[in-house]
């Protein structure tokens, strides 16, 4: 069983259920998984509550692509808080100036222009 794994392990480990349309069934199991989850001691991030929605501020309307999915918009406002999160509960390196690294460096620099290049994009849209 992989929970017993990561426990035998003695390993860290968060389990994040990311933002999407929910219903009463997908609740009903999320809630199950994360109560099993949870009985080995580890840790959960559950963004499918309407306390996350709000804490994220998430728009099904404009932050999503579709029911299942975040939009640039809604995953901006999902990482930047994953992210906080992480800091401000984990021990984790920064390791943005470790050269083993470099590549995890070269894929944000590349996603950061991506992101750049699809918000001047839809900026102009807004503006025409």
């Amino acid at each position: 069983d992989f929970l017993d794994y990561l426990k035998q392990g003695n390993y860290k480990v968060l389990f994040v259920s990311s933002p999407s349309a929910v219903d009463s069934k997908d609740i009903e199991e999320y809630s199950y998984i994360f109560d099993v989850i949870k009985s080995y001691g580890f840790d959960c991030l559950d963004f499918n509550t309407n306390e996350m929605y709000s804490e994220l501020n998430l728009d099904f309307d404009n932050d999503f692509y579709d029911s299942r999915h975040l939009n640039l918009y809604g995953m901006l406002k999902y990482t930047d808080y994953l992210s906080e999160y992480l800091n401000n509960n984990y021990n984790l390196p920064d390791r943005r100036n470790n050269e083993n690294y470099s590549e995890w460096k070269e894929a944000y620099e590349e996603f950061s222009e991506f992101r750049n290049e699809y918000i001047s994009k839809l900026k102009g849209t807004w503006e025409s």
